[in-house]
């Protein structure tokens, strides 16, 4: 889906995975979300399935996986993203390749972060050597890791990102 490209409105869609791509203007190539779009019954049947079998490699261990604790909310839970550094580009590998998806407004990153990711965003981190990034809640801050080429003089990049982020 072209990034400019108009979606419905809620109300006409009629799929799961129509209203969860109505949500998140991502979930076609992002592989952020795997199971997005996907109903929760059936979340819960995959997620559980995929945890017996890698169980079932240790069969001495003889467990037996129960049903998930549903989340109290499905946007704006998740506590912790790794995100790919390009030009004018922060986000994931699209699935099966390694174009970056700039992943801007992801609608399950916690808001606090989401704001940190937007003013990275901003600072065209490519340009200090920044390869990814790693960013994680932390009680009520973040913490924030980033990776650059080696040989890098990052004095200029810590100062920026220090005064940039210290506002919020």
């Amino acid at each position: 889906m072209a990034p400019d490209a108009q979606l419905p409105s809620t109300e006409a869609l009629s799929s799961e995975s129509e209203r969860a791509l109505a949500v998140c203007p991502h979930a076609l190539s992002c592989p952020g979300c795997d199971l997005w779009g996907v109903d929760e019954l059936e979340q819960d049947r995959l997620k559980r399935q995929r945890v017996q079998r890698a169980l079932e490699t240790y069969p001495e261990l003889r467990v037996e996986v129960s049903p998930l604790a549903a989340a109290t909310t499905r946007l704006g839970y998740r506590s912790r993203t790794k995100l790919v550094v390009t030009s004018g580009k922060i986000g994931l590998y699209a699935r099966g390749s390694h174009e970056v998806v700039d992943t801007s407004g992801c609608p399950v990153l916690d808001p606090k972060l989401e704001r940190i990711v937007e003013r990275l965003r901003q600072l065209d981190l490519a340009r200090f050597g920044v390869e990814s990034l790693d960013l994680r809640r932390v009680d009520e801050g973040a913490l924030l890791t980033l990776a650059v080429r080696e040989k890098t003089d990052t004095t200029e990049l810590e100062r920026i990102v220090s005064n940039e982020l210290a506002s919020l």
